[in-house]
C-alpha cells in the first residue's frame, strides 16, 4: 500500500496514474493516506483513469454529450459534481476557488469562466459518458460549435431565475442545425426568484417555437418546496426552501442528505404527504398544493407525450381516464423514443452547488440521449461529389479532428471523433490537407491531463499525438489504397464552420530584435492552430502583425496567451459597387491607367501598381461604364535564378450583391458554399465560397497554350494539363485571394466580389510554359489594379465636382440581445437607439408571450414582477459596442446582460467614413 500512496500525487491537482485496483486501495486507504500526510498536503485530490481508459465499451453503452449554456448558468459547477457523483474525483472542486477539473486553465481561474472546452470520460450505470464542458461566453462560441459537432447530445443548462438567455437561444440553434438530441436542466432553483413555469414558458416561445421540427417541452421533475415562498414566482417556484424534488414518472419525493449530496432517498409522494403534512396546519396546506400540483404535471407529461408519440398515445387510450395506470417504464419508453426523434425534450431540475438534482440528471443521459449508434450516420463528400455515408459498424476508419492544442510535454494533441473503424499508432492520410500523417501515441483526455491507450474504437473521442499537418475540421482516414489519385482516398467528412472576425488589434514585441519577433510568429502559429476563429496578417504598409478574433474578451485572452500588448481595433470591409467608372472617351490612358472596359492594364515587367502613379499621371475626365462588370489583366515577367517566371492572368469582377438591393435591413450577410461545377465553354472551372462574402471562380478557356511548371510541350497537351491540374487553379486562387485581404481604401479585407479568372497565359509563345509562381503574383496584381483604379477615377470624379461611391467601406453590425429587469428597459432602449446609432428590433418577456401548451405550468401562474426580465433585441454597429459590458452594468445595477453575434455588414456613410479612414491612416 505504502508504494501505491507514494504513486498518488499530494498537490492539489496531481493526477495520479494508478491502475483500476491501485484506486480503489487508494479509496479504502484515504483516511490512513491523509492522516500519514502532513497537515500543507492533505488537499488531495484522486483521479481515476485506467478504468475507463483500459478497456472497451459496447457502442451502444456510449454517450457523447456536452454541457452547453449561458455563462453563470452553472455548467462547470454541474460538471465538478457530475465528476465526484461519477467517482472520477473524491472531492468537490468549486470555480470561486479555482478548484475545478475541467477550468485548468490560469485564465480560466483567474476570472471564473470557461474557455476552453474540456472533455472527461466517466462511469455510469456500465455507461461510458464521454462528457465536454463548453465556455458559455459568446467570444468563445467556436470552442461551442466545434465541439457539438462531434456530439450525440447535449445538456443545456438554464439558470432557473434568468430562464432563457441569449447565449442559450445561439447554442441551441446551433445543435438544431447539427440535428443534436437534447435535455434540459434547469438549474439555481434554490435561488430566490426561480421559476420552473416561467423557464418552461421560455423554453416553448424562444427555443422550441422557432426550431424547424415541432417539439415539445416534457417536465419530468417538480420542485419541493414547503415554507410558503413556493408561489413567489408562480407556479414551479423554487426557493431557498428547496428540499427536494419530485420524480413525476414514479411520483416518489427524492431528497439529498450528506454534505455532498452523494446518498438520495426515494419516496413515495402519498408517503411524504402524510408525514410532513401532520406536522402544522400552514405545512398540510403547503402539502396539499405540492400533491394537486404533482398530480396536475403528471398528467400534462402524459398529455405532452401523446402528441407526439404514437405508442404512448394508444396505451392512454386503453387505460382510458386514469392515466395513473400508464407504467413509469412505459414513460421512460417514450420519452427516449421521442428524444432520439427530436419531437421532444425533457426537462429536469436542480441546484448543482447544494448538490440537488445532478444523479438523476446522470440517469437521464444514459436513459434519454443517443449513443453512437442511434443518430444519423456522418455524411462525406467524395472529390467526384459523390455523398457518401460513414457507419459506425464499418471496417474503414474515419475521423474527424475537431480541435488542436499544444501540450508543454507532449507538443501538439489533436482531439479526434472516431467515426467508423479504429484509430491505432500507425501511419493514417489527412484528406483534407493531402498529406499523411502518422500517429505516435493514442490519449486518453481528462481535462489537462492524460493516459496512453491502445487503440481508439468507433464512437470514442481521444487525443493523438505526431500528427503535423493536422488542423481543427480535417478528415482522418486509413487509405484503402497506394494509388495517389484514389477516389476513395478523397473522403471529406462535414468540415466545421468557423464564423468570421469581428475585431482586430495589432501586435508588436517589446524588444528583443529579430528573435522575439520569430518568436511571436512561432507562438502566432501555434496559436492559430489551437483557434482557427483568430486570423493572422501583416499589415504591408507597417510591417506590424495584426490578429483578428471574435470579441474584445477573445482577444484580450489570446494576447495574453502571448504576453503581448494590443489595441482593439474593428474589422472593417471594403467594397466595389456600382456604377463602376473608366476614363471618358477620347481620353489619353496611360498604360499603367488603361481602361478597364478594354483589355486592361498590361505590365510586361515587374513594377508597381497604376494606382502608386498617380501624382504622375494627374487628373483625368472619367465617365460611368455601362457594363456591371469590370476587367483587367496583367503580364508578369521576372528572372529567377536563370529561369524566366512569366505568366499572364485576365480577371473579370462583378458585385455578388447590389447594395441597393439587399432590401430588409440592408445587410450582406456571408454565406459559406463548396461547389465545383463546370461552366458552358470552359475547359475547367473551379468555385469555391469562403465566409469572407467573396467568391472565386476559376474558368480557364482552352487557348491552346497554358500550362504550370517549366519545360516545352505541345499546345494541346499544355491546355489539358493546365485544366486537369489544380496547382494552375490554387496559385490563380491564391493570388485573387491574397489581393482580397486588402482593399483600395484603408487596406481593409474586401468583401461581396465575385472573382472569375478567364485565362492564364505565357505571352511570350505559345510553346513556353508559365511558373505557378508567376500566375499568383498576375492574378494579385491583376485584381489590385482593378480596385485601385476604380479609386483613381472615383477620386477624379469628386475633383470634378461629380460625386460617385463606387469603392465603400462596410462596417460589421451586431444582433444584440441585452436581458434585464423590467424597470430598466426604458434606459437600456434609448440607450441603444440613441448614441450607440442602434435599431429596436423587439421586446420579449423572459417567459415569452406564446402559450407554453403545458397546464401544469399556465394555469393561474402569476409572475413577481421583481423577478420578471425582458429581453432588448437590437441590431447595433460593433463599434459602438466596445466596452458596453461596463456600460450595461452602470445603467441596469449589474443587473443586466448581453450577447451578441455578426449580423451582416452595413454601409458607412458621410462624415463617418472619413473619420474611420483618417483614424487608419494614424495608427
Amino acid at each position: 500500500m505504502l508504494g501505491v500512496l507514494r504513486r498518488a500525487a499530494l498537490a492539489r491537482d496531481g493526477c495520479p496514474l494508478l491502475s483500476q485496483a491501485q484506486s480503489k486501495q487508494c479509496k479504502r486507504f484515504r483516511f490512513a493516506l491523509l492522516s500519514a500526510c502532513p497537515v500543507s498536503h492533505r488537499q488531495i485530490t484522486f483521479r481515476m483513469y485506467s478504468a475507463l481508459a483500459g478497456g472497451e465499451v459496447p457502442i451502444n453503452m456510449i454517450r457523447n454529450i456536452g454541457i452547453i449554456a449561458h455563462i453563470d448558468a452553472g455548467k462547470t459547477t454541474t460538471t465538478e459534481r457530475i465528476l465526484y457523483y461519477a467517482g472520477y474525483t473524491d472531492k468537490i472542486g468549486d470555480v470561486d476557488t479555482g478548484s475545478t477539473v475541467t477550468d485548468y486553465l490560469p485564465e480560466e481561474r483567474a476570472r471564473g469562466i470557461t474557455i476552453t472546452s474540456a472533455c472527461i470520460p466517466i462511469q455510469w450505470k456500465e455507461h461510458r459518458i464521454n462528457i465536454i464542458d463548453t465556455p458559455g461566453h459568446v467570444d468563445f462560441s467556436v470552442e461551442v460549435h466545434r465541439t457539438l459537432r462531434v456530439l450525440d447530445g447535449a445538456v443545456v443548462v438554464l439558470d432557473g431565475v434568468a430562464g432563457v438567455e441569449a447565449q442559450t437561444e445561439n447554442v441551441w440553434t446551433h445543435a438544431d442545425r447539427l440535428g443534436l438530441s437534447r435535455i434540459v436542466f434547469v438549474n439555481k432553483m434554490d435561488r430566490e426568484g426561480s421559476s420552473l413555469g416561467r423557464a418552461i414558458r421560455a423554453i416553448e416561445a424562444r427555443l422550441l417555437a422557432r426550431s424547424a421540427k415541432r417539439r415539445k417541452a416534457i417536465v419530468c421533475q417538480w420542485p419541493v418546496v414547503l415554507d410558503g415562498t413556493s408561489r413567489v414566482s408562480g407556479l414551479g417556484s423554487g426557493g431557498p426552501g428547496l428540499v427536494g424534488i419530485v420524480d413525476l414518472l414514479t411520483m416518489e419525493v427524492m431528497q439529498w442528505k450528506g454534505d455532498s449530496g452523494n446518498v438520495v432517498s426515494r419516496t413515495p409522494l402519498e408517503e411524504f404527504i402524510v408525514e410532513n403534512g401532520s406536522k402544522d396546519q400552514k405545512t398540510k396546506l403547503e402539502c396539499e398544493r405540492l400533491k394537486g400540483e404533482c398530480v396536475s404535471a403528471r398528467a400534462a407529461l402524459v398529455e405532452a407525450l401523446t402528441e407526439v408519440d404514437d405508442e404512448i398515445l394508444e396505451i392512454v387510450l386503453e387505460v382510458g381516464d386514469d392515466q395513473g395506470k400508464v407504467t413509469s417504464k412505459q414513460l421512460s419508453a417514450a420519452l427516449r423514443r421521442v428524444t432520439l426523434a427530436g419531437t421532444g425534450v425533457p426537462v429536469f431540475l436542480g441546484a448543482a452547488f447544494r448538490n440537488i438534482g445532478v444523479q438523476p440528471l446522470l440517469n437521464a443521459v444514459v436513459d434519454y440521449l443517443p449513443s453512437p449508434a442511434d443518430v444519423t450516420p456522418a455524411a462525406g463528400v467524395l472529390s467526384d461529389g459523390k455523398r457518401v455515408e460513414t457507419r459506425w459498424d464499418e471496417a474503414t476508419l474515419r475521423a474527424l479532428a475537431f480541435k488542436v492544442i499544444h501540450d508543454q510535454k507532449r507538443g501538439p494533441l489533436v482531439f479526434v471523433r472516431v467515426y467508423s473503424g479504429s484509430l491505432e499508432r500507425n501511419a493514417i492520410l489527412n484528406t483534407t490537407q493531402s498529406q499523411p500523417e502518422r500517429a505516435t501515441k493514442l490519449l486518453q483526455m481528462y481535462a489537462d491531463d492524460y493516459e496512453e491507450i491502445p487503440r481508439l474504437t468507433a464512437g470514442n473521442i481521444a487525443a493523438v499525438s505526431g500528427l503535423r499537418f493536422t488542423y481543427t475540421g480535417d478528415t482522418l482516414i486509413a487509405p484503402t489504397s497506394t494509388k495517389r489519385h484514389d477516389v476513395n482516398n478523397t473522403l471529406q467528412l462535414s468540415p466545421i464552420a468557423i464564423p468570421p472576425p469581428v475585431f482586430m488589434c495589432g501586435l508588436r514585441t517589446k524588444g528583443g530584435g529579430r528573435s522575439a519577433e520569430r518568436a511571436l510568429q512561432d507562438a502566432l502559429q501555434m496559436l492559430v492552430r489551437e483557434d482557427p476563429s483568430v486570423r493572422v496578417g501583416v499589415n504591408e504598409e507597417t510591417g506590424q502583425t495584426v490578429m483578428s478574433g471574435l470579441g474584445e474578451l477573445h482577444l484580450e485572452i489570446a494576447a495574453g496567451r502571448l504576453k503581448n500588448g494590443f489595441k482593439l481595433q474593428i474589422s472593417y470591409r471594403e467594397t466595389l459597387q456600382p456604377p463602376f467608372l473608366r476614363v471618358a472617351t477620347g481620353q489619353a490612358v496611360d498604360e499603367d491607367e488603361h481602361d478597364d472596359d478594354d483589355e486592361g492594364v498590361k505590365q510586361d515587367t515587374e513594377q508597381q501598381d497604376g494606382a502608386d502613379q498617380e501624382q504622375k499621371s494627374g487628373t483625368k475626365p472619367v465617365e460611368v461604364m455601362g457594363e456591371q462588370v469590370l476587367e483587367g489583366v496583367y503580364s508578369y515577367s521576372k528572372d529567377a535564378e536563370g529561369k524566366a517566371h512569366v505568366a499572364e492572368v485576365t480577371l473579370r469582377v462583378e458585385c455578388v450583391n447590389n447594395l441597393d438591393d439587399l432590401g430588409g435591413d440592408g445587410l450582406i450577410r456571408f454565406k459559406r458554399t463548396e461547389l465545383a461545377e463546370k461552366d458552358d465553354g470552359d475547359a475547367a472551372a473551379d468555385l469555391s465560397g469562403f465566409d469572407d462574402g467573396n467568391i472565386v471562380v476559376i474558368a480557364v478557356k482552352n487557348t491552346g497554350n497554358v500550362g504550370v511548371g517549366g519545360g516545352e510541350t505541345s499546345p494541346g497537351k499544355l491546355a489539358v494539363a493546365v485544366q486537369n491540374d489544380p496547382v494552375a487553379w490554387d496559385a490563380a486562387r491564391d493570388g485573387i485571394r491574397a489581393a482580397l485581404q486588402r482593399g483600395p481604401l484603408a487596406g481593409y479585407p474586401v468583401t461581396n466580389l465575385k472573382v472569375v479568372c478567364t485565362k492564364i497565359r505565357n505571352p511570350h509563345g505559345a510553346t513556353l510554359r508559365v511558373h505557378p509562381d508567376a500566375v499568383r503574383v498576375a492574378a494579385e496584381r491583376a485584381l489590385r489594379g482593378i480596385m485601385k483604379r476604380q479609386l483613381r477615377y472615383q477620386t477624379w470624379a469628386g475633383s470634378a465636382g461629380r460625386k460617385y461611391e463606387v469603392v465603400k467601406l462596410l462596417e460589421p453590425v451586431m444582433d444584440v440581445q441585452v436581458l434585464v429587469p423590467d424597470k430598466f428597459v426604458g434606459v437600456v432602449t434609448r440607450d441603444m437607439g440613441g448614441q450607440r446609432r442602434g435599431q429596436i428590433v423587439g421586446l420579449d418577456g423572459s417567459g415569452g408571450e406564446e402559450d407554453g401548451g403545458s397546464t401544469a405550468v399556465d394555469e393561474n401562474d402569476e409572475e413577481n414582477p421583481e423577478f420578471v426580465k425582458r429581453t432588448v433585441h437590437a441590431r447595433v454597429p460593433l463599434a459602438e459596442m466596445i466596452g458596453y459590458s461596463n456600460s450595461l452594468r452602470g445603467l441596469t445595477a449589474g443587473s443586466g446582460d448581453f450577447a451578441m453575434k455578426l449580423q451582416g455588414y452595413g454601409v458607412v456613410q458621410g462624415d463617418r467614413m472619413r473619420d474611420i479612414l483618417r483614424d487608419a491612416r494614424e495608427q
